[in-house]
């Protein structure tokens, strides 16, 4: 069966190419970027050969998917899992960190299961989860879910998520278990990604951990926005429910805020610790434009192989057409809000 390819409806492309498109463009792009994912990890399985610990890793996302469908589309949507596969498969690097997706599908499925994780510098990532740290770094530990959320590693047993109404309940860390945290505004949920070594790119991400002061920060910020936002830029509320899941902390200039996405980490905003609400909520407006387009982009050819340089009205250096196409889109955004 050969695979079906993406499209955007002439309808919907219309409203993404004036600007906005809503929580229904948002969709479609959000539904072609996890099959995206989906393709990178599968590359990733095919890259790894007959390597036993990626196969069984495999086979049990398969078996889960069966079970819990909802919580194998978390953990292969989360923006670091598309980095991951998408260096592995560029640099021919190891697949094993697979069988860490798949105790995370496990934990969140509630199903008991074992599988192999790799555990550099003694600490196992459950992507959309948190960490676990073991005891000593190793090429592979072994893994064991148990049906109430446990899990087992390294001579270590912590709950790796809690659960309350069928949603995650606010996460506490524990000896040996640092859990990934939440802001949440309204209804709005965001996972602060600040652990997973492929959250960002190593030159932009802070050492450590968001200090829990400025996690306060984030989440007084993100109330009002998103309050803003929902009253009097709802279309944009819709986009940015629909496409963003992640916010990861990035380092800034000195005395400037600073904020990114990448194609492949759709779904995540990088951010430095805003300095008020009103730069949160035009962070929103300017990366989900970056956000859409990067979607577009993997949907419909919309360039011809160009090797020019244009200088465009923000910048004083001439930038590639791909380039100038994103920042004319993003600022289109920013002009609205």
């Amino acid at each position: 069966m050969r695979p079906r390819p993406h499209r955007l409806p002439d309808d919907i492309l219309a409203r993404l190419a004036a600007g906005g498109g809503g929580a229904e463009a948002a969709r479609h792009l959000v539904a072609a970027e996890r099959s995206k994912h989906r393709l990178l990890v599968l590359g990733v399985v095919r890259l790894a050969g007959s390597h036993p610990a990626v196969g069984h890793a495999y086979d049990l996302l398969a078996w889960i998917e069966k079970k819990a469908p909802e919580a194998v589309e978390t953990v292969l949507g989360h923006p670091a899992v598309g980095a991951w596969a998408a260096h592995v498969i560029r640099s021919r690097g190891t697949a094993t960190q697979l069988g860490a997706l798949a105790a995370a599908a496990a934990i969140l499925a509630r199903l008991p299961a074992r599988v192999e994780a790799p555990a550099p510098d003694g600490r196992i990532t459950l992507p959309s989860l948190g960490q676990i740290v073991t005891a000593d770094p190793a090429d592979l530990v072994d893994l064991r879910v148990h049906s109430d959320g446990t899990l087992e590693a390294g001579g270590r047993r912590v709950r790796a998520a809690e659960r309350t109404a069928g949603r995650q309940a606010e996460e506490r860390e524990e000896p040996g278990w640092l859990p990934l945290r939440r802001i949440t505004a309204d209804g709005f949920s965001l996972c602060v990604d600040d652990l997973d070594p492929c959250r960002w790119s190593p030159d932009e991400a802070p050492d450590g951990r968001l200090p829990p002061a400025e996690l306060d920060v984030w989440r007084e910020h993100l109330r009002i926005s998103w309050q803003v936002m929902k009253a009097r830029h709802w279309t944009l509320a819709g986009e940015t429910a629909s496409i963003i899941s992640v916010l990861t902390p990035i380092t800034g200039p000195a005395y400037r805020m600073n904020s990114a996405t990448a194609r492949d980490r759709f779904g995540a905003i990088g951010i430095s610790t805003p300095r008020d609400w009103r730069w949160m909520a035009s962070t929103f407006a300017h990366e989900v434009q970056h956000a859409k387009l990067g979607a577009v982009l993997d949907t419909v050819e919309l360039l011809e192989p160009d090797d020019g340089r244009y200088y465009a009205p923000w910048r004083p250096d001439p930038r590639p057409l791909a380039g100038l196409l994103q920042g004319t889109y993003a600022h289109l955004g920013v002009a609205g809000f």
